[in-house]
């Protein structure tokens, strides 16, 4: 009979210790939606998936980080649009630019540079004083009036003309050769006054260029 009884309080004692250790333990579904039995909680949540930091761990703006390209959203890394009239651009071709006008017209019988054909002639100044470097060739001509060898000199004239104005805003000597064809070359044929207009001038030709 004792041994009844002591065989009763031994499966009492089992089945309180067995019921004690699963009320402590917690349900596997429970532990996976509690988010301080995650992996890294409290942390920073963009630190999570590497937002903002890069492949050597550092994020953009520290020390030797590496830039920060911008990508499109196709994913394609996006570029800045090239300057109007900057690098990579050629002012003598660009219409806006008036390095493009490289012939200076003048009136008859004279061989003072035009007021409007003044800021040609300085931007031709500016850019040959920032490239010395470059040389250029200052070709006078006229038209077909007057004697060769009035023409000769009055060619000349009107090419030191343009030579002085662009040693004015720091070309160098040594950039710039003078030559006058007088009437042998003109640009325009013909014996009325438009090809007599077009005829007076004096062209800069840049070495290297057409």
């Amino acid at each position: 009979m004792n041994r009844i009884k002591l065989i009763g309080v031994l499966v009492v004692g089992a089945l309180l210790l067995a019921g004690c250790a699963a009320s402590t333990k917690k349900p596997a579904d429970e532990a996976a939606g509690d988010p301080s039995a995650m992996s890294g909680a409290g942390t920073d949540p963009g630190a999570a998936d590497g937002a903002g930091v890069g492949a050597d761990g550092r994020m953009p703006g520290d020390p030797g980080a590496p830039d920060v390209i911008p990508l499109g959203p196709d994913g394609s890394p996006l570029h800045a649009e090239p300057l109007p009239g900057g690098m990579g651009d050629d002012p003598f071709n660009d219409p806006a630019n008036p390095l493009s006008r490289r012939v200076i017209y003048f009136a008859f019988d004279s061989y003072s540079v035009p007021a409007e054909s003044v800021p040609v002639v300085e931007a031709h100044g500016q850019y040959l004083a920032a490239n010395p470097h470059l040389r250029a060739r200052l070709e006078g001509h006229t038209d077909e009036r007057g004697t060769r060898e009035y023409n000769i000199g009055l060619g000349d004239r009107r090419a030191q003309a343009v030579r002085r104005m662009l040693q004015l805003h720091g070309v160098g000597p040594a950039q710039m050769e003078v030559v006058s064809f007088g009437e042998e070359l003109p640009a325009v044929l013909g014996s009325h006054e438009e090809a007599w207009r077009l005829n007076r001038r004096v062209e800069i030709v840049y070495e290297g260029r057409n």
